[in-house]
């Protein structure tokens, strides 16, 4: 029964007593049952008796890691400083103090569970000392299930520093927090078979840099809401790079976000105030379910089977740069199933098979139907003295997703467009969503569908030019 149900936590510190963890003439004790208020959704059962080995409890605030080959108990709150090397430990956290946790050049190897677990603490703060480099590395079979991740706490974490800490997993998360993640600075470079940083109420990011990947999980997930401040962030991963339950609100950042399934996903709303965003995705590059507000920012967002931009109960667009490309089979770039799409500033160019036809707001929008030109490689709009009011430049897919900074700018584009390898690890792949086979990597992709908006649209007659030849004359 009980493996059945392990999973969010691992078990426990000292049998008789929290108040025993401190006294020094006991070097040794054992892991406790959680408390009953932290037990839910696959987790232990209090009331089951979890052999995990000893602990040895530390009184000294300087923990030099190549002196311990056995798990480790920090009971005292204070300011701990972590350096050296050890393997096939865990370090544990119980305090119902705060504890700051400094990592100084630490490097631990696990093969049975995680590296560092924080069972309590009134407040836990992982510290990445400055210019220096962490690892955090697990292998081999997880023993303790339920413990699921190379760093888990039952609590909060937050991190800082402008240090750097990698984290390896071949068999879990690499940061699960069974409450709120923060994180206000530092390096992270996570390899992971499932998620890279897991949350179950909120995660918020003030800054840092972050390379994620992820063989079969989410770069960023929380049942919550996900607060993004600024970071600059590679996502490349099986599942979704930012997905949340609740809200998700981007303020600034720079994002690279490949062959995921779907780039930034909520199962309520998206708000975009600024940030530069590089996507390209199996499914949609940025989903919601409920409405996606953009206040500015420059979005390029390539989508291999489904829209780039989609939200079911509304879009509404502010100002920006945004050049979204969906699928040619039956999607299109920007959708929304009510609502519509309001827009009131910004530049908007997409590209599809279909396109939102229902749009509002103070600027004006162009659909056209380019269905007869097998290849569009340009578009240029004159006003009615002959005068160019809008042109983009419309590369054909090719080998190889270009930087944001080579492809998205904030004024109209010139040779701006949609590149991606189809050739990626996963894409092909029947067993992720629309992984079937695409055309996506040939030259002949035929967009059906071209929507575009910018301020330069006012009132008037408008000739269209596709491939600098005339293609047609439409009134504002």
């Amino acid at each position: 029964m009980f493996k059945k149900i392990l999973s969010i936590v691992l078990i426990m510190g000292i049998i008789a007593s929290l108040c025993a963890c401190g006294n020094k003439e006991e070097n040794s004790q054992t892991i406790p049952t959680l408390p009953p208020e932290k037990l839910e959704n696959n987790v232990v059962n209090p009331d089951d008796d979890i052999d995990v080995g000893s602990f040895e409890v530390v009184d000294t605030f300087d923990i030099e890691l190549d002196n311990y080959n056995s798990n480790i108990l920090l009971c005292a709150g204070g300011e701990y400083t972590l350096h050296g090397a050890s393997q096939n430990i865990m370090v544990c956290v119980d305090s119902e103090e705060d504890v700051v946790l400094n990592l100084k050049n630490a490097h631990i190897q696990s093969s049975n569970g995680p590296c560092l677990f924080i069972r309590t603490a009134n407040s836990i703060l992982i510290n990445l000392v400055d210019d220096t480099k962490n690892k955090f590395e697990t292998s081999g079979n997880n023993t303790y299930e339920a413990l699921n991740a190379v760093i888990y706490s039952t609590y909060n974490i937050e991190f800082g520093g402008k240090g750097t800490l990698e984290i390896v997993s071949s068999v879990a998360h690499a940061v699960k927090a069974a409450e709120c993640l923060s994180i206000h600075d530092g390096t992270y470079i996570i390899d992971s078979t499932t998620n890279c940083f897991d949350a179950k109420d909120e995660i918020v990011i003030d800054g840092g840099s972050f390379n994620l990947r992820s063989t079969g999980g989410d770069g960023i997930e929380t049942d919550g809401e996900i607060i993004i401040n600024n970071g600059d962030f590679t996502i490349d991963v099986f599942k979704d790079g930012i997905k949340a339950d609740s809200n998700i609100v981007i303020h600034d950042g720079n994002f690279n976000i490949v062959n995921a399934t779907e780039g930034i996903e909520s199962k309520t709303n998206v708000v975009i105030n600024n940030g530069k965003f590089n996507i390209a995705t199996v499914d949609d590059c940025i989903n919601a379910i409920g409405t996606l507000t953009i206040n500015n920012g420059n979005i390029h967002a390539v989508s291999e089977t489904n829209d780039a931009i989609d939200a079911n109960l509304g879009i509404e667009i502010n100002d920006g740069y945004i050049y979204a490309v969906g699928t040619t089979v039956r999607e299109g770039a920007i959708d929304t199933d009510e609502n519509g799409i309001v827009i009131n500033g910004g530049t908007i160019i997409g590209l599809g098979e279909t396109n939102s036809d229902t749009f509002e707001g103070e600027q004006r929008a162009i659909v056209l139907n380019v269905s007869t030109v097998r290849i569009v490689k340009s578009v240029t709009i004159k006003n009615d003295k002959g005068e160019v009011v809008f042109h983009v430049d419309v590369e054909p897919y090719k080998d190889g997703f270009e930087d944001t900074e080579d492809v998205v700018e904030e004024t109209r584009p010139s040779g701006a467009g949609p590149s991606h390898n189809g050739n990626r690890p996963g894409r092909g792949d029947s067993s992720r969503p629309g992984g079937n086979s695409s055309s996506v990597g040939t030259d002949s992709m035929l967009y059906l569908s071209i929507f575009l908006s910018d301020k330069s649209f006012v009132d008037g007659l408008y000739q269209i030019f596709i491939n600098d030849e005339y293609f047609e004359q439409i009134t504002l």
